[in-house]
């Protein structure tokens, strides 16, 4: 990753996340942890705080999150065309994940 992406992923990451700061104390040890579990999921320190404070231990990161989505909608998009009915009941299924 090149300086000018990393740049810009910084901006993406400043204006995703709440304008309010809050600050969090933690021994060393569960910052060493913290820090491991972040890295692991291609997060900064405070976007996995947030990200697990608001969505808990579900597995996914957004990333993540949105490609089953994008996965989805193709294979909902290719089904209606032969099988409208099967269509509506992937559609509702899907609906159901993000409940």
């Amino acid at each position: 990753m090149n300086q000018s992406e990393k740049r810009k992923r910084a901006m993406e990451r400043r204006t995703a996340a709440q304008k309010e700061s809050t600050s969090v104390r933690l021994s060393e040890n569960d910052r060493k942890i913290i820090d491991k579990k972040a890295t692991a999921k291609g997060m900064n320190r405070s976007e996995y705080i947030r990200h697990m404070a608001v969505n808990g231990d579900d597995g996914c990161t957004p990333y993540q999150r949105a490609l089953v989505q994008n996965l989805v909608n193709r294979a909902y998009e290719t089904v209606k065309k032969y099988n409208p009915d099967e269509a509506k009941q992937i559609e509702r299924a899907a609906k159901k994940l993000w409940e």
